[in-house]
């Protein structure tokens, strides 16, 4: 599902789920939806929230470590998709 800014933190979260197993599925086109939705996460989510005497929170580096991460498997593993070039009849072979 593609994100828009009128996207809902659950839409935003279930993305985020749905796609932060990229590297298993070893594709850099989920590496780059999972590092979209780690962006609107960055910007929808509180640093903490607290209902009663229980407090809940996430850690933003985390979620900057996750991001930095997906975004170099989609740069390493898009460009190494293709494993050779066959230039006799302008085709890429995979």
């Amino acid at each position: 599902m593609a994100l828009t800014s009128s996207s809902t933190f659950a839409q935003i979260l279930a993305e985020y789920k749905d796609t932060a197993n990229y590297e298993a599925n070893g594709s850099a086109a989920e590496a780059r939806r999972f590092a979209t939705s780690i962006r609107y996460l960055l910007i929808e989510m509180p640093n903490s929230s607290v209902k009663g005497s229980n407090q809940v929170g996430f850690s933003k580096g985390e979620l900057e470590r996750q991001l930095k991460q997906a975004e170099q498997y989609a740069r390493t593993t898009g460009a190494t998709q293709i494993k050779r070039a066959a230039f006799r009849e302008m085709r890429a072979l995979g």
